[in-house]
C-alpha cells in the first residue's frame, strides 16, 4: 500500500516560543484527516499548504481550543487507502450548487438542495467530512488563496464535528420594521466566520490561512460588569479584537433563538452582537 505525504511539523517564527510540541501518534484518540486532492491543483502545493496547515493546528489552534490533528495527503490513486474513522476534506475544481468555496458536514448529514450529497464515492457518510473549491476560491479570493478556504474549513470541523456546539448569549437583534430587540440566544461555535475576511488571513511561511476565534470570544459573560474579567484575553489568533462576540466586515455569525426551525439569523459584520 502507497505511504501518504504526512506533513512534519516544525516550529516557526510566528509562534509563540513556548508553543507546546504535538507528538501526533502519542493518543490514541488523536483526530486523523486525509486531504484528497481531486482539483487540477499539483500534489506539491497541496503539500505545502498541508505542512502550513499542520503547524496551524498543532501550536496555533490546540493551545486555543485544546484540539489536535494529524493531516495525511492521500493522492486520487491512493484514495482506497484511506483508514476507516479517518475524517476526510476533499479537494474539487468548482463550487458544487451550495455556491460555497467550502463547507464541512457532520456525521451521517443526509445533504441538502445544492449540496453534493454524502457519501459520495470519495466521502463516507460515519466520519465529519468538508469539500473545498480550490478554483472558485481562487478567483474569489486571489490566486492560491483555496488555501485559507481549507484552513476555515479544517478548523471548524475540528471545533464542532458534529455542529452541535453553542454558546448562549443574550445578542441584540433586529426586527421589523428595523428596530432592536435582545433576547436569550444560542450562537454556532463556527470558529472562522466572525473573522472570515481574506484581510484577517496571515501567513505561515508562504501559505495564507485563516485567522479563527479563541473560547474567551464567546465569553458573553465577561460584558457583565459585575463579573471579575479574565486577564489579558485573546479573542482571535490575530489578536486584533479588543471584545468578544465583534465581528469583523465580512465576517458573520450564525445564532439560533426561539423555535430553531424559524429563528436561525446569519449576523453579518462588521459590528458586536452585544452592544
Amino acid at each position: 500500500m502507497a505511504t501518504p505525504f504526512v506533513p512534519i511539523v516544525k516550529p516557526i517564527d510566528y509562534l509563540v516560543p513556548s508553543a507546546p510540541t504535538i507528538l501526533a501518534t502519542a493518543s490514541a484518540n488523536l483526530i486523523h484527516v486525509a486531504f484528497i486532492n481531486n482539483s487540477t491543483v499539483s500534489d506539491k502545493e497541496v503539500n505545502t499548504v498541508l505542512v502550513a496547515l499542520q503547524q496551524q493546528v498543532s501550536f496555533q489552534f490546540s493551545r486555543a481550543w485544546g484540539i489536535t490533528a494529524q493531516l495525511h495527503f492521500y493522492p486520487k490513486s491512493i484514495t482506497n487507502s484511506i483508514p476507516s474513522g479517518y475524517w476526510q476534506i476533499e479537494l474539487l475544481n468548482n463550487t458544487d450548487g451550495s455556491g460555497a468555496l467550502g463547507y464541512h458536514m457532520p456525521p451521517f448529514y443526509p445533504g441538502a438542495p445544492g449540496i453534493l450529497p454524502n457519501p459520495t464515492n470519495t466521502l463516507p457518510k460515519t466520519v465529519p467530512c468538508a469539500r473545498v473549491f480550490t478554483t472558485t476560491s481562487n478567483t474569489a479570493l486571489g490566486s492560491g488563496n483555496w488555501s485559507t478556504v481549507a484552513s476555515h474549513e479544517l478548523l471548524e470541523m475540528l471545533a464542532d464535528p458534529n455542529g452541535s456546539h453553542a454558546s448562549w448569549i443574550s445578542p441584540i437583534l433586529p426586527t421589523s420594521p428595523p428596530t432592536a430587540i435582545t433576547v436569550q440566544a444560542l450562537i454556532l461555535r463556527e470558529v472562522c466566520d466572525p473573522v472570515e475576511s481574506i484581510a484577517q488571513a496571515y501567513k505561515i511561511g508562504t501559505v495564507l490561512v485563516s485567522d479563527f476565534v479563541t473560547p474567551a470570544w464567546y465569553d458573553y459573560f465577561s460584558l457583565v460588569p459585575s463579573i471579575p474579567k479574565r486577564a489579558a484575553p485573546v479573542f482571535n489568533i490575530r489578536g486584533n479584537l479588543k471584545t468578544p462576540l465583534t465581528i469583523v466586515p465580512d465576517g458573520s455569525a450564525t445564532i439560533y433563538y426561539g423555535a430553531i426551525s424559524t429563528g436561525q439569523v446569519v449576523w453579518p459584520g462588521p459590528g458586536n452582537l452585544v452592544l
